[in-house]
């Protein structure tokens, strides 16, 4: 038990790196969904959109990555929401969209999926640090009430 309470007080000191890089990773393969997309599509207004748009995207999950990394329970909503987003990309947004064929976008929709993977992984390692620092922090508090 006192092994387990010393790796929980070590997040207290160390950063959430197996969330963040996990997240570096989503961006990546976002940006390689990107890419290829834009290579499939005709040149038409669905570019700047598409540009635009991951753009934006890829900020936010800069910015999840930089919460994520300190612990920040809250983010991890934002995770959930963009593991969606690459779900309804796959089953909506590429064939119905973009108008592409399900035989040329093999390789993205499996780096889709892998994008999904990677942020519910690294939003479930956060909020199982997150519970287990709130778990420390009431026993420690028990603690000192009864030593108190």
């Amino acid at each position: 038990m006192k092994d387990k309470f010393k790796k929980i007080e070590m997040t207290f000191y160390r950063n959430n790196v197996w969330g963040y890089y996990l997240i570096l990773l989503v961006i990546i393969g976002n940006l390689y969904t990107t890419v290829s997309v834009l290579n499939m599509i005709t040149t038409d207004w669905k570019i700047g959109v598409s540009v635009i748009f991951n753009i934006i995207l890829t900020l936010v999950l800069f910015l999840c990555a930089i919460k994520i990394k300190v612990y920040k329970s809250e983010w991890v909503w934002f995770n959930f929401g963009l593991a969606a987003y690459a779900l309804i990309r796959n089953f909506l947004i590429l064939p119905h969209f973009y108008l592409l064929e399900s035989g040329k976008t093999v390789t993205v929709r499996i780096v889709n999926y892998l994008t999904v993977a990677s942020l519910l992984l690294a939003s479930f390692i956060t909020l199982k640090k997150v519970k287990d620092q709130a778990f420390f922090r009431k026993h420690r508090q028990g603690r000192e009430v009864r030593n108190g």
